[in-house]
């Protein structure tokens, strides 16, 4: 129907947006406990963000290990330009679209993946390994 309305409330804080990130990463994960195969058919989550959330948490474990010798520094710097890079494809898209949301990207990617990843890790503990249901 063309004359259909449509409203939509964006979040209106950067941790409003980590929360609602989180929780839709949580309960992806029950999700998946029910429908295993979404997790890599998931047609809401693009491959890149995928990959973003799997290498931001190596990135930053990596600041850990970057002082183990002789390899920790070359893996440290390899999964940061592979962040980077993942972002800067991202951004790419963005540039296209919108230029001047461009500024606040790089945060927005850093706290949307942070928040998703964790929100998974989080959900993963609780319905996969502590194997705990929702309520009904």
């Amino acid at each position: 129907m063309p004359e259909a309305l449509v409203y939509y409330q964006h979040n209106t804080t950067l941790a409003r947006y980590f929360r609602r990130k989180h929780h839709i990463g949580y309960w992806k994960m029950y999700l998946l406990k029910q429908h295993p195969g979404k997790a890599v058919r998931d047609w809401h989550t693009p491959q890149l963000v995928k990959a973003q959330i799997v290498l931001l948490p190596a990135a930053l474990g990596s600041l850990l290990g970057m002082f183990w010798k002789p390899f920790g520094l070359p893996i440290a710097i390899g999964l940061w330009i592979a962040s980077g890079l993942s972002m800067l494809l991202l951004s790419n898209k963005i540039a296209q679209r919108d230029r001047p949301v461009l500024l606040s990207a790089p945060i927005m990617i850093f706290v949307r993946t942070l928040a998703l990843g964790l929100g998974m890790l989080s959900g993963a503990l609780r319905f996969h390994v502590f194997r705990f249901e929702p309520p009904s």
